[in-house]
């Protein structure tokens, strides 16, 4: 791959649009890419990358930020990249995301990333990932792998060069992808870890197990049998004996509970037919008992019977009276009636007389309010006479107020700027002390400039040259200069200060007067308006008189508002009162019809009422009660005697109808019993029971014995089963955790005696030992066959890791050692051919891809001339071949070197832009 052309638009320190014609700088050879330092000369190299793979060459500046910051609004950013491969030529465009202005309206957009790649044959593809795919393609390469190929960056390799073991894997590890090793290492570390870990926790768990286990004795084997599988057999075995011979005990003790709760059934049957003839004998005598009483009750209830009987006729004659009262009852509603109408005129006679009373009041105070409001008005009848006159003096009053206080507002201007003048007046006395000052410290100084002038030019005299001044080529007694004599730059600096400060006291002095104008004019001005509104006044006590004016004139504008607000309300309550005395005398008026016809009603209902009351006293004349309640009141008393007296009867006879029922079954229950005894055979329940109780004892002691068993067997079986099934996981595990530890420490480098090489830096030493041969082809002819690098065979102790450890041959006195001992450009060119090796390692095991254009950047300041050339001499020839090296530097003896370059220059404000120098 060549690059053959470049345009970079507002891209990292680039404002405008830059075109490189890559071509011109032919197909091998070497090029110069020249500039100040921060210039933009890597920049060049980045905008190739980013092209290519959207991405620049450091892992420092991302996609995001390239946009420049000098490029105007209009101007994209955008990479355009024409290149050559396999004789065909591609061309791919890029833009990152960055933020512009809208094009409509104002506000900020993001500008998205796209890319495009353009094929020999006419085919476009787009999209940023798809675009880095196809150049992935088409190249062979990926971005990580093009910049290691593509860029010697002298400060990465400087670091490789002198790295420790640690430092070099890492760097190994970014380049040529041995993670998956490390991954490995790391895998069988974390497998063994686990396994160990695990073999850990089954011989606690056994453990455990063991600790559970119930047997007698054997205390030394339950031990040792933790630690030994051997013992941890003769365990198991012991133990299987053990619970075999519990179940056999377990087996005899379950038959001896079977015979002897055969025996107890038995037992509990006879004492059962025992215990219920006793039970029998305790209810005949119950029985017998119970019936004495109730014959005895039997006697009483029918006495009480045939007394409640014998009231029946009293019962009789309640009724007839309730009878009676309740035919009455009608006539009551009458009586009701006449008193509820009574009541209702008494109440609408009180209602007439409370509302005449009412009326009677309302009437006499409309009367006094109307009297009121005549003699209110006839008060205030020449309200409004003086209100014209109060308000033109107000007027006149505020009028002169304002011109005081307009008068008064311009002498506060006038004060303010008598305060700046004096302000201005001050400041140019003290710019006038100052540039006085310095003028007189700019002629001492030329005045001893002046005097010093022989000192000077005698410092330029040579023995046989001629005087500037008199021309003798003889110089015996030269004017000597003293140690302060001012120079002619200290001269110039001192007459620029005092011409400065000459200046502004000039411009303070203009201030001043034109501030002293304009005080005077403004203090004529008040003399004449204070003469106007003062007639005579002297100007000091101008603003006394102000105050004073402003002061009696707002008392007597006070003063006026306030008699003209009294004035006003006279004629609103005038108003007031003449609206309200036509109302009131209307109102007066209806109040005295009002009350003559309560009058009239009244006298009407007191007739009325004299008729009712004798109507009431002629009904209840005939009647027995006052009232129909009262009247219910003693129907409904009677009818509870009545009823009570009937309850009494039913009680008495339905007691003795139950006792004569319950004397009946009690005789039959004491026949039934008494013949049950009679047929029951004779038991001794004493021995029954003593018998009993023997059983049941004998049947506890062999339950608790069986139960026992039954625990320790079940206790024993769920122990020795989860042994067995861990001494199996134990098997297995160990003789796994033992093949996964060793392939563990094999891999990580931990194996006793031997040196600490991993996995993954075994794979690194070989792409190390390829990559140093490559380097040493190129070291030996930049050295002059003096150096040669070789990886270290032997570690400084077993106890560190070891294996990517660089040493350098010094052919000419036969000595290996540390390549730290080398100086700074013995450094430089080894760690150069070390960074050439490794870019041809990378381009072989991609797969042969070749790259015909390829970057140097920096690291040759630290060379003599010699090696300088040295290192020319080995970049030239790896431009043989057709491949084209670029080196990118600030040194300025390979500008002489060098032919062909690309000088990037730096603008103080517009961003920077190359050109290329490539005359061939």
């Amino acid at each position: 791959m060549r690059p053959t052309k470049l345009t970079i638009s507002a891209f990292g320190p680039y404002a405008g649009r830059q075109v490189l014609d890559l071509d011109k700088l032919g197909t091998k050879g070497i090029y110069l890419v020249t500039g100040d330092t921060g210039a933009g000369k890597t920049t060049i190299f980045d905008a190739i990358t980013f092209a290519l793979y959207g991405e620049t060459s450091g892992d420092i500046r991302r996609s995001d930020m390239l946009r420049s910051k000098y490029a105007a609004d209009d101007v994209p950013t955008e990479v355009e990249l024409i290149f050559a491969y396999g004789g065909k030529e591609y061309t791919v465009r890029r833009n990152p995301e960055y933020q512009r202005p809208s094009k409509r309206g104002g506000g900020i957009v993001t500008q998205k990333a796209d890319a495009q790649l353009t094929y020999p044959d006419g085919n476009i593809v787009t999209k940023t990932k798809d675009v880095t795919a196809a150049v992935e393609s088409i190249l062979g390469v990926n971005r990580n792998q093009f910049t290691q190929i593509a860029m010697i960056a002298q400060g990465e390799f400087l670091k490789l060069l002198l790295a420790p073991t640690e430092d070099r894997k890492k760097i190994f590890r970014k380049i040529f992808k041995t993670e998956l090793f490390q991954e490995l290492q790391d895998r069988l570390k974390s497998e063994s870890g686990k396994l160990s870990q695990r073999l850990e926790e089954i011989k606690n768990s056994i453990g455990q197990y063991i600790d559970g286990l119930e047997i007698e004795e054997n205390e030394e084997l339950l031990k040792n049998a933790k630690d030994s599988d051997i013992l941890l057999a003769d365990l198991i075995g012991k133990v299987d004996d053990v619970i075999a011979s519990d179940q056999a005990e377990q087996d005899k003790i379950e038959g001896d509970i079977a015979k002897i709760e055969k025996r107890l059934t038995q037992v509990n049957v006879d004492l059962g037919k025992a215990e219920e003839v006793e039970r029998t004998e305790v209810a005949l005598q119950e029985v017998s008992s119970a019936l004495g009483e109730k014959k005895e009750r039997l006697q009483l209830l029918l006495a009480e019977y045939e007394a409640e009987q014998k009231r029946e006729p009293e019962q009789s004659a309640l009724r007839q009276q309730i009878a009676l009262a309740e035919n009455e009852l009608p006539r009551y509603d009458e009586l009701d009636q006449v008193r509820k109408e009574l009541d209702a005129r008494r109440d609408a006679l009180k209602a007439a007389l409370d509302q005449r009373e009412e009326q009677k009041n309302l009437q006499d105070k409309c009367a006094l309010l109307l009297n009121d409001a005549k003699e209110k008005l006839e008060a205030v009848k020449d309200a409004g006479r003086e209100e014209a006159v109060l308000e033109g003096r107000l007027q006149q009053a505020e009028s002169r107020l304002n011109a005081v206080e307009a008068l008064g507002g311009a002498l506060k201007e006038w004060e303010s700027l008598s305060k700046r003048l004096e302000e201005e007046q001050q400041k140019y006395l003290a710019a006038a002390a100052k540039a006085e000052k310095l003028q007189q410290k700019y002629q001492q100084m030329n005045r001893a400039f002046l005097d010093e002038q022989a000192g000077i030019l005698a410092l330029a005299l040579d023995a046989g040259m001629p005087c500037p001044v008199c021309g003798a080529t003889e110089h015996p007694s030269p004017a000597a200069k003293t140690a302060d004599a001012p120079s002619e730059s200290d001269l110039e600096k001192a007459k620029k200060k005092s011409e400065t400060a000459q200046a502004d006291a000039a411009s303070c002095s203009a201030e001043a007067s034109t501030l002293g104008g304009k005080v005077t004019a403004k203090e004529e001005e008040l003399k004449k308006k204070g003469a106007e509104l003062f007639d005579e006044v002297v100007f000091a006590e101008l603003s006394m008189k102000i105050a004073g004016e402003v002061k009696e004139n707002k008392s007597q504008i006070g003063d006026l508002k306030e008699l003209l607000r009294l004035e006003q309300e006279k004629l609103q309550q005038k108003a007031r009162l003449e609206a309200q005395i036509p109302k009131l005398e209307t109102e007066l008026q209806k109040r005295q019809e009002t009350l003559a016809s309560l009058d009239q009603q009244s006298a009407a209902l007191e007739g009325v009422i004299k008729e009712s009351e004798k109507t009431l006293a002629s009904v209840a004349a005939r009647l027995k009660y006052e009232s129909k309640a009262q009247a219910e009141r003693q129907i409904k008393k009677l009818q509870s005697e009545a009823d009570a007296m009937q309850k009494t009867l039913e009680k008495a006879r339905d007691g003795y109808t139950a006792c004569k029922e319950e004397v009946s079954t009690l005789q039959g229950r004491v026949e039934s019993l008494s013949g049950q005894l009679e047929a029951a055979p004779e038991y001794d329940v004493g021995v029954m029971r003593r018998r009993q109780a023997e059983l049941t004892e004998e049947k506890k002691a062999l339950s608790e014995s069986f139960t026992a068993i039954s625990a320790r067997i079940g206790s024993n079986s769920a122990a020795l089963e989860k042994i067995r099934s861990q001494a199996e996981n134990l098997a297995e595990i160990s003789e796994k955790w033992g093949w996964v530890k060793v392939l563990s420490n094999t891999a990580n480098g931990n194996l006793g005696g031997k040196e600490k090489i991993m996995l993954e830096t075994y794979v690194q030493m070989r792409y190390f030992d390829l990559v140093i041969q490559r380097a040493n082809r190129r070291l030996m002819v930049m050295s002059d066959g003096q150096y040669e690098l070789k990886r270290r065979n032997e570690a400084e102790n077993n106890r560190s890791q070891s294996g990517l450890e660089l040493d350098v041959i010094d052919h000419y006195n036969g000595s290996q050692r540390s390549v730290r001992t080398l100086s700074g450009g013995e450094s430089f060119k080894a760690s150069l051919c070390l960074a050439l090796g490794l870019s041809d390692e990378i381009q072989s095991s991609a797969g042969g891809i070749r790259l015909d254009t390829m970057f140097v950047d920096e690291g040759f300041g630290s060379l003599d001339d010699e090696s300088l050339q040295q290192a020319i001499k080995v970049l030239s020839g790896l431009s043989e071949g057709n491949k084209l090296v670029g080196i990118i530097s600030h040194v300025g003896e390979l500008k002489e070197r060098i032919e062909k370059q690309i000088v990037v220059t730096k603008d103080r404000a517009g961003g920077s832009r190359a050109e290329m120098n490539c005359d061939i």
